[in-house]
């Protein structure tokens, strides 16, 4: 939906409609996300990656990691756990969490990425 929220399993006449703000849709939108930390000389950072970024880290298209994960939640784990290592230069914002007193990139661009 728009709001961006989570939604249930509200099914109503073949449509999903969001329980935040009641929008009615055919077929939810999957987020893609990868939770992770970078490391370097200066310490590390929280990073989640989404959507294209997440596709281009696994060098997998969209429907096919969503394919994947549909069949077998885990079945992606072991490719995810191959990326620790890797160098990834980003392009990124920078955010403070003031909940959790950390700071948290929030990556635009993957520039390059190599072992």
């Amino acid at each position: 939906p728009h709001c961006s929220n989570t939604i249930g399993d509200v099914e109503l006449d073949g449509e999903t409609m969001c329980d935040f703000c009641g929008e009615t849709f055919d077929e939810p939108r999957t987020t893609l996300m990868i939770p992770t930390t970078l490391v370097d000389d200066t310490g590390d950072i929280g990073v989640t990656f989404f959507d294209n970024l997440v596709e281009d880290l696994l060098e997998m298209p969209r429907e096919e990691i969503i394919n994947i994960v549909t069949d077998d939640p885990g079945a992606l784990d072991g490719r995810i756990e191959d990326l620790e290592g890797l160098t990834v230069e980003i392009i990124a914002n920078v955010s403070y969490d003031e909940y959790n007193e950390v700071r948290k990139l929030n990556p635009r661009k993957i520039l390059q990425k190599y072992y």
